[in-house]
């Protein structure tokens, strides 16, 4: 936490060793990439395979350099949290309370 990822590198064996702003540096076996829409993870993933693939396929490493930074898709995506018993209260039984639900508008 209050971390913020500068760049990774994942040596041969697979670990990943992670630099991060305030200087500190961490290893893991995996690093997930959940870092928001201005994803660091991202830039530098796509970043190496573009540049791996330009020693192969210069038109494969421009399509891979055009994920390094994000693109809107036109799509707004809203997300809330609603508490179980409030909603039980005016809607007793609601399926919500008991299966998840996905709201497509």
């Amino acid at each position: 936490f209050s971390k913020r990822l500068v760049n990774y590198f994942q040596d041969d064996s697979g670990l990943v060793t992670m630099s991060f702003s305030d200087g500190t540096i961490a290893e893991a076996d995996v690093l997930i990439g959940a870092d928001g829409m201005k994803s660091v993870a991202r830039e530098v993933m796509y970043r190496d395979l573009a540049d791996e693939a330009k020693r192969r396929d210069e038109e494969e490493a421009r399509r891979l350099e055009g994920f390094i930074q994000p693109t809107w898709m036109g799509i707004h995506a809203y997300r809330s949290l609603i508490d179980t018993e409030a909603l039980l209260k005016i809607a007793p039984g609601h399926q919500t309370s008991t299966t998840p639900v996905v709201v497509s508008v």
